[in-house]
């Protein structure tokens, strides 16, 4: 239950900042740029976000990504966004 709703939490959180930034739901790599924008505490966030997003992500066990297939965010576990995230970086 509480993974579920983090997982809700971060999805929505993902979607603010992408509007925020760039006026668009889910804007093209999203994913890669806010997880290094976390990881790096960007200017781009507070303080409480980047802690927001360390916990919901934590909670959740995970991360959400495009999934071009589907043509939809897709959710996925922490380990499989590791290994997506170092390929694509």
């Amino acid at each position: 239950m509480v993974a579920e709703y983090s997982k809700q939490i971060l999805w929505q959180m993902m979607i603010t900042f992408s509007e925020k930034m760039w006026s668009a739901r889910w804007f093209s790599g999203l994913e890669f740029i806010l997880w290094k924008k976390v990881r790096e505490c960007s200017d781009d966030l507070t303080l409480r976000e980047i802690a927001d997003f360390n916990f919901y992500s934590g909670l959740a066990s995970g991360w959400w990504m495009w999934d071009e297939k589907q043509k939809c965010e897709v959710f996925v576990e922490l380990s499989e966004w590791l290994d997506i995230y170092s390929a694509n970086s």
